[in-house]
């Protein structure tokens, strides 16, 4: 009987060994997928970041030159009205 606890102790020993050992590297191998996951987390938020910024850059630049065009035009409008005023015929008959 002595063999058969030696050999139960023994098994029941090696089961425990085994556990930690499939622990042990679980944790390390989910740590290790942990920081993976997270540097291309890291990785596709810089890009959606710069994408964005980017965007709205554009879409900044596109609405200051609607600005420029829009203001462009008003002072060709006021000057050509200037001069439309300034070369009327009533104008000229009242010099």
């Amino acid at each position: 009987m002595a063999k058969w606890l030696k050999a139960l102790v023994f098994c029941s020993a090696l089961q425990v060994l085994a556990s930690l050992g499939a622990i042990s590297y679980l944790e390390v191998h989910s740590s290790d997928m942990a920081r993976d996951y997270a540097l291309l987390a890291e990785q596709n938020a810089r890009a959606f970041t710069s994408a964005s910024v980017l965007d709205m850059y554009n879409q900044i630049q596109r609405e200051m030159q609607y600005d420029r065009i829009q203001t462009t035009s008003e002072i060709t409008r006021a000057i050509e009205l200037n001069n439309a005023r300034r070369d009327s015929p009533l104008l000229m008959e009242e010099k």
